[in-house]
């Protein structure tokens, strides 16, 4: 696909919400456009992708977890890096606190993981759409929130450290 019919592509799907083209850039193909998100810094993460039916149960045990990147993310969304220790249970699943950036990791129903400001907000800064029962148990999938825009990064990982 040439750049031109690329373009005109990214136009067709931003009238819907959903901006991706393969073949222009790798950037591009990364990128969630949701209308509300450019008059928000946040921005609602994208949609489910698969069966909200479907649950990876586990046993939560792990108390503190470490979110980390090598990439953009870490620069972008470097409030919502660090440490997060277990709070409590949010609709099933536990959620997790970060008291040095004041942030929230819980899982949204009809969303997946969602790092925000406030437990149960729809809208948040890093998001991952699983549905693994544990956040640490996600092998990959995480997605940070630039200028009302989704991206992935690939190096951005939730690890069980105590």
């Amino acid at each position: 696909m040439d750049r031109f019919n690329c373009f005109v592509l990214i136009i067709i799907l931003s009238i819907v919400n959903l901006g991706q083209c393969s073949s222009f850039n790798n950037e591009i193909d990364l990128k969630w456009e949701f209308e509300d998100s450019r008059l928000d810094p946040l921005a609602f993460p994208p949609p489910l992708e698969h069966d909200l039916e479907f649950d990876v149960q586990a046993s939560c045990a792990c108390r503190q977890i470490l979110i980390s990147s090598l990439h953009e993310a870490q620069h972008i969304q470097a409030d919502s890096m660090g440490s997060y220790k277990y709070y409590s249970n949010f609709e099933g699943k536990p959620y997790y606190y970060s008291s040095s950036h004041g942030k929230y990791l819980y899982f949204l129903n009809g969303s997946g993981w969602l790092i925000g400001n406030a437990v149960g907000a729809k809208i948040g800064f890093i998001h991952n759409n699983s549905q693994y029962a544990c956040p640490y148990l996600i092998p990959e999938g995480w997605m940070y929130v630039n200028n009302g825009y989704w991206y992935k990064d690939l190096s951005l990982v939730v690890r069980c450290i105590a």
